[in-house]
């Protein structure tokens, strides 16, 4: 208690980051998780563009991960919007979509996932990989007798989007997906 009676002292002061950190750490040795989880969350409001902000909110998400994946989705979320050039960003991104997904939320996967492929382009085969997923949940969800011409041709469409990124990287679409395309573009005729 001691560390964090010292940083909430002086807040703005070079110490009261690191005391809030090591504070939180003493906490979780201690058996005091939540007293942990309140030093880290501190640390990350109080002073977010210390280096440690960063350590405490990937802290906070796995401590959260077991007892609220909600929560620890939102954190690590938080984590890649505020660290983006952390090289810990992507897969914290990339674990919030499984948390938000295994919480029931595809909707709200699938915008971290478009959300994904916007911040980390460099890294193409999760792109690709990332891209192909939505192109076929956007696939699925099309109705018997929809309009697939007039979904290729929206500008939103993700099925559009990874057949175009194939194209452009010169690798084949997934066999399957390509050959539900080709069917539905048939019938249309």
């Amino acid at each position: 208690d001691l560390l964090l009676a010292r940083a909430g002292l002086r807040p703005a002061a070079a110490e009261a980051a690191p005391a809030l950190y090591r504070a939180g750490l003493d906490y979780t040795e201690g058996g005091r998780p939540a007293a942990a989880l309140g030093a880290w969350r501190r640390l990350a409001e109080r002073h977010p563009e210390h280096e440690l902000a960063a350590d405490a909110l990937r802290q906070i998400a796995g401590a959260e991960e077991t007892k609220d994946p909600a929560a620890a989705a939102g954190t690590y979320r938080q984590f890649a919007e505020r660290h983006p050039a952390d090289r810990r960003a992507p897969d914290a991104l990339l674990k919030s979509i499984d948390l938000t997904e295994a919480g029931g939320d595809t909707t709200g996967a699938d915008q971290l996932r478009r959300t994904w492929v916007q911040r980390f382009p460099a890294d193409r085969e999760r792109v690709f990989a990332l891209r192909e997923g939505l192109a076929r949940r956007e696939l699925d969800r099309l109705p018997p007798g929809g309009e697939l011409n007039a979904l290729l041709k929206a500008p939103t469409s993700d099925l559009a989007a990874y057949l175009k990124l194939a194209a452009q990287a010169h690798r084949p679409a997934a066999p399957d997906l390509a050959a539900r395309v080709d069917f539905l573009k048939a019938e249309e005729i």
